[in-house]
């Protein structure tokens, strides 16, 4: 068989080679979009270590964007405080919690496009943020699991 002559077909083949030379493993503990997408904003300018961590407590305290929400900002600083650029963090993760609440009823989104990338792009892990959630995402549920 040969090379696909369309850019698209080409993609499909780079992917499924890619696909099965790596797997992509993420360090971030998580049990849901949610708790993923808090795990990845802390990650900024930290170790997955520093984070796995910081995040039980965390998402023991808030476990869902209404909790998170909520949160007194001077509570979730302390909370986030040992990931660094503390006060920015807690800041983000109150402005996503909000605009969950807001746009999307409380849910990460499956769909990139409905996930608002402008809205999250003047945090700290903005696109690249929204891509690795995407992205576990996709994978899980290619793997029948509940995501």
């Amino acid at each position: 068989m040969g090379m696909p002559r369309s850019p698209k077909g080409r993609a499909r083949l780079v992917h499924e080679r890619l696909k099965n030379e790596y797997e992509a493993i993420c360090e971030l503990d998580h049990g849901n979009a949610f708790e993923l997408l808090v795990a990845t904003i802390l990650s900024a300018q930290c170790t997955d270590a520093r984070v796995n961590k910081t995040t039980p407590d965390l998402f023991r305290r808030f476990p869902t964007p209404l909790e998170l929400a909520a949160a007194d900002p001077i509570e979730l600083e302390e909370m986030v405080r040992s990931t660094g650029f503390y006060k920015s963090k807690a800041r983000n993760l109150l402005k996503m919690a909000n605009q969950l609440l807001d746009d999307h009823s409380g849910e990460v989104p499956k769909d990139l496009e409905k996930f608002g990338i402008n809205k999250f792009s003047n945090m700290k892990n903005g696109l690249e943020g929204c891509d690795i959630v995407m992205m576990l995402r996709l994978q899980n549920e290619r793997m029948n699991s509940s995501f």
